[in-house]
């Protein structure tokens, strides 16, 4: 019976040793695998990177200052425009009650009171466009922020996966 009990012990401990084998195997397989995966995902985050850090650099390129600044011109003119034929308009007016048809025709006296009207349409149409501007101005430094913070954050992914695969993995093999 010793002898049984002797090869019945030599038979767990030669199961014992295959199931380790087998379980290292495992590991070492997973493992194998996990530094597969992290290194496909490193690239891919580093594309991603990439591409964050390419779509900032766009987004700063892009001047929305001079839109503002020529906006902010053409409405300029927009109101020097509404003062000149404000003063055009009131000129032909007095010229026509002071002189009467033959001086300044009513024709001509509504022709002023058209372009009155058009220049102030053109300070309203050059409002709307500074307005527009502005908010596109906005709206930028928006944009910008939102990008840098998606940079950090495929930084930081990268910092994550460029530490390798779980530490437990490791240890497994």
């Amino acid at each position: 019976t010793a002898e049984l009990r002797l090869s019945q012990a030599k038979q767990e401990n030669t199961d014992a040793l295959a199931e380790a084998r087998i379980n290292l195997l495992n590991a070492e397989l997973r493992l194998s695998q996990a530094e597969i995966e992290n290194t496909n995902a490193l690239t891919e985050t580093r594309i991603a990177l990439e591409k964050a850090q390419l779509n900032l650099t766009q987004i700063r390129s892009q001047d929305v200052v001079a839109d503002v600044t020529v906006a902010q011109v053409d409405l300029a003119q927009a109101v020097q425009g509404v003062s000149d034929a404000e003063r055009e308009y009131a000129e032909s007016l007095e010229r026509h009650q002071q002189w009467g048809e033959w001086a300044e025709p009513q024709e001509r006296v509504d022709a002023y009171a058209r372009a009155l009207d058009q220049a102030r349409d053109n300070v309203t149409v050059a409002q709307a466009r500074y307005e527009q501007a502005v908010a596109t101005q906005n709206g930028h430094r928006f944009s910008t922020q939102i990008q840098a913070k998606e940079v950090e954050l495929a930084e930081l992914r990268v910092e994550k996966l460029e530490r390798g695969v779980d530490p437990l993995l490791v240890q497994e093999v």
